[in-house]
């Protein structure tokens, strides 16, 4: 196969590729846009907050949010008679 046509199909294998990811992060950032303040608190996010969750979920690679979960309560260890 000639160069340039191996060429061309990588080219439009990647701009398929970056379509792809775009159409996701705009359906992502829609959906939660959508979500009323609530919503979006109980997911631990703000308005300022989508784009970025938008980008990150679509592969962009670029978090900006640093994501933490609670930690439990921790129990005490119980002798065993």
């Amino acid at each position: 196969m000639p160069i340039a046509l191996l060429l061309l199909a990588s080219l439009a294998r990647a701009g398929l590729a970056h379509w792809r990811r775009r159409r996701e992060r705009l359906a992502t950032a829609r959906a939660l846009a959508e979500l009323n303040e609530h919503l979006l608190r109980d997911l631990g996010l703000d308005r300022s907050d989508i784009d970025s969750v938008a980008g990150a979920t679509a592969g962009r690679g670029d978090w900006t949010r640093v994501v933490t979960t609670p930690s439990l309560p921790r129990r005490r260890a119980v002798a065993c008679r």
